[in-house]
């Protein structure tokens, strides 16, 4: 028989939620999870990306969280919510729904014994995080003992996450025919160039959550194979440690690409994350944990909330390694032990 745990968790897996997906669906059923628990709810942000909020008493933790997924994609040998042995397979079950579902599931307790806590839920983390962006301005936020982001860590807690700067380069060139290349200009081989003086940043560094790196993402150019491009243009994400700026990296690109000729947008910015270590909450959850703290490459909806409220703890169940890939799956024993987390911490929190 499986418990009311992996049945939550099923149920949000099969509600599809990527990028592409109508986000009703599983905002209504977490609001229905929610209300019926007695919780107050709130809707705010864009209708294509909201985000969702629900408090019980005052003060206390916030569980935070996010429904959106990246797309299923295709290869997959494992069919969505597919359970063998110890593991759940299935777009979510890491990334991140897997800790939504211990969050409502835990969240049933919480009520059942009076412990005062709120619960963000966004649906643009793996884009933009303007959702978390909307949470961040409510005075919850700031009244809360802290915030519990159960993103998927090994069930090990996040000292310092990266900062994120996306950005978008054009070339522009002349169409011409490709029997005589001369005649034209070729945006693609300016993209090329641009590139080449961005290689250092594009290698695999010694320790890639302590140096900065870059990945080019999207590339686009030309129109047909007997014409010469007249426009390219690539998108590149760069991840950047707590002792770089966004300033900083755009400085440093600007100046590699400084006798080049394009065009750059800014897609995404984020600012990078460091856990204040010291804290009692932060301590009480290593102790409790018996765990270790890292340093992540990825970044998290923490660099929206940190400016409000400090006291952050990123920890939750499934692996780094399982995000985003084919076959993505989360361990049962994971999801019980951080249901068990949230719990303790909420209860911690409410403590005077």
């Amino acid at each position: 028989m499986r418990d009311n745990l992996v049945e939550t968790l099923l149920e949000l897996m099969e509600i599809g939620s990527d990028n592409r997906s109508d986000k009703g669906p599983i905002i209504k059923y977490t609001v229905g999870r929610l209300e019926e628990l007695g919780l107050q709810t709130s809707i705010t942000g864009p209708r294509d990306t909201p985000a969702l909020w629900g408090s019980f008493g005052e003060g206390g933790i916030i569980l935070s969280g996010h429904l959106d997924t990246v797309p299923v994609g295709d290869g997959w040998s494992r069919g969505q919510g597919e359970i063998q042995g110890d593991r759940i397979f299935g777009r979510g079950a890491s990334d991140m729904k897997g800790a939504v579902a211990a969050n409502l599931d835990a969240a049933k307790t919480l009520v059942e014994e009076g412990v005062p806590f709120s619960i963000f839920l966004t649906t643009d983390e793996e884009e933009g995080m303007f959702g978390a962006l909307e949470l961040s301005g409510l005075d919850v936020l700031e009244k809360a003992r802290g915030i519990l982001i159960g993103e998927p860590t090994g069930m090990m807690i996040v000292a310092r996450e990266k900062g994120v700067y996306r950005f978008r380069i054009t070339t522009k060139g002349k169409a011409g025919h490709s029997s005589q290349p001369w005649l034209g200009e070729n945006a693609i081989m300016k993209m090329h160039r641009i590139i080449s003086r961005l290689d250092d940043m594009l290698t695999s560094p010694m320790d890639f959550t302590e140096e900065r790196t870059a990945s080019i993402t999207t590339i686009n150019g030309g129109a047909k194979n007997n014409v010469i491009p007249e426009s390219c243009s690539a998108e590149i994400d760069v991840r950047f440690p707590p002792w770089e700026s966004i300033e900083l990296v755009r400085t440093s690109i600007e100046e590699r690409l400084a006798d080049q000729d394009y065009e750059i947008e800014t897609i995404a910015e984020l600012d990078s994350f460091e856990a204040a270590e010291s804290s009692s909450l932060i301590r009480e959850a290593v102790d409790f944990l018996d765990t270790k703290m890292y340093s992540a490459a990825f970044a998290t909806e923490a660099s929206r909330f940190y400016m409000h409220n400090r006291e952050i703890i990123i920890c939750g169940p499934g692996k780094p390694g399982t995000c985003h890939i084919v076959d993505e799956w989360v361990s049962k024993v994971d999801l019980k032990r951080y249901r068990d987390f949230v719990l303790h911490m909420a209860r911690f929190s409410s403590q005077g």
